[in-house]
Parts: C-alpha cells; structure tokens; sequence
C-alpha cells in the first residue's frame, strides 16, 4: 500500500507540473472569462452559452490533453517500471492502480476547477434559464465522458509502448465513433450527440433518466476499458 500511495502523489505531482496541464487550464479558462462578460452584457441565455463553451472549446482542448496525458501514463516509463517491479519495490497491479487513479483523478480535478466556477458565473451574470440540478446532470455527463476516453487512452498506453502512435489512436478512435455512433442512430453513444443534447439537459428538459442512463454507458465504457489494461500490463514483458 506504501508503494501505491507513494507512485499516485508522485505521478499526480508531476501532472500538475506538466506543461500539457497548465496549457490545458489555460486555454479552458480564457474563453470561459470571455463568455461570462459576454453573457452578461449581451443577455445571453445560460444553457446556450455553456453548451457552446463545451462544443468549442471544453470538448476539443480536453479530448487532446486527456488523450496526451492518459496515453502517456504507462509507456513513457517503461525502465522505470521494469527497475522498480524486478526489484519488487512495487507489483503491476500497484503500479498500474495507482496510474490509473491518479490519471483519472487528476483530469477529474482539473475539470471540476474550471467548469464550477464558471457555471456559477454564467448561471449568475447570464440569464438563467436552467435548473441547478440539471446543469449539475450535464456536467456530471461530461465528466463521465472524459473518464471513458481517459480509460481507453490508458489502455492505449499499456499496448503501445511509443506515445505517439498511442494519442493518435486515441483521438481517432473517439472522433470516429463518435461520428459512426451518430450515423448509426445510436446517440447515447455519440460523444457528438450528447454535446448536441446539452442545452436541453441544462435547461431541464432531457429526461433525468436519459441523462443518467449517459453517465452509466459511458462507466461501462470505462470498465471494459480499465481492465483490459490491467491484465494486460500484469502479463505483459517489461
């Protein structure tokens, strides 16, 4: 257990560090600032404003750093991994848990800093045409979204050992199905989709039901991609 807390806070250390994750805020937070004034003083309805927020700029600057930062989690510390299990300092199953939880937590956190200040300034200075419930369901989607991709670039990582290979993967994976999803009429599938969907969640009128049954398609996802990688990693040659 002291090897798996010890691997997680260094690993979340080094993210909040990581050039990739201060671009990232910064590039959520100056359009977010600029939406707020800009509701405000052109009156502009909350749940449309939010929801382009998401589709321009939430969407396209998170689903590259999450493919960056979860891609890269297990390969490009491929001697690392091998000194310290060869020398039983920590097992796969540590090391890959403890990868997984602080990837996943630290792209969660990152999130959550930006998205709940800036709801409550929009919901504020915007005119409010939500429910605080449903703007909650939305984002809580969202979330659940980025914790799939982040899980398959995971897994992504533990098959590939180049990063490269792995973030492109990553990125074309989701954009693709996401538009074949779509296609296909399945929507609760479609990352597309439900970005399309959110100023009707927002405002309320989405069914809670829909938005929930969202949240727990898109945690299977996640599940049937965690453990893959963590077989995997526990067979794989170091």
């Amino acid at each position: 257990m002291q090897a798996f807390l010890t691997i997680l806070k260094y690993d979340f250390g080094q993210l909040s560090q990581s050039w990739v994750s201060r671009i990232w805020i910064i590039v959520m937070i100056i359009p977010a600032i600029f939406l707020i004034f800009l509701a405000n003083y052109e009156n502009e309805f909350a749940s449309e404003t939010m929801a382009f927020y998401t589709a321009t700029v939430l969407m396209p600057a998170s689903g590259l750093a999450i493919a960056v930062l979860s891609a890269s989690s297990i390969n490009v510390e491929s001697g690392i991994i091998a000194d310290s299990i060869l020398s039983r300092a920590i097992t796969r199953t540590e090391y890959v848990c403890a990868k997984i939880l602080s990837r996943m937590g630290f792209i969660l956190v990152t999130y959550s800093i930006v998205i709940i200040p800036f709801s409550y300034f929009m919901l504020r200075y915007g005119v409010n045409d939500t429910a605080d419930s449903s703007v909650f369901l939305g984002w809580i989607v969202i979330g659940s979204i980025f914790t799939a991709v982040a899980a398959f670039g995971i897994l992504m990582s533990v098959l590939f050992a180049n990063l490269l290979p792995a973030v492109l993967l990553v990125l074309l994976t989701v954009s693709l199905s996401s538009a074949l999803m779509q296609f296909l009429g399945l929507e609760l599938l479609s990352i597309s989709a439900v970005i399309q969907e959110l100023p009707e969640i927002f405002r309320g009128e989405t069914l809670t039901s829909t938005g929930i049954q969202i949240i727990g398609i898109f945690l299977i996802l996640t599940s049937i991609f965690l453990f893959p990688a963590v077989f995997i990693f526990g067979k794989k040659d170091l």
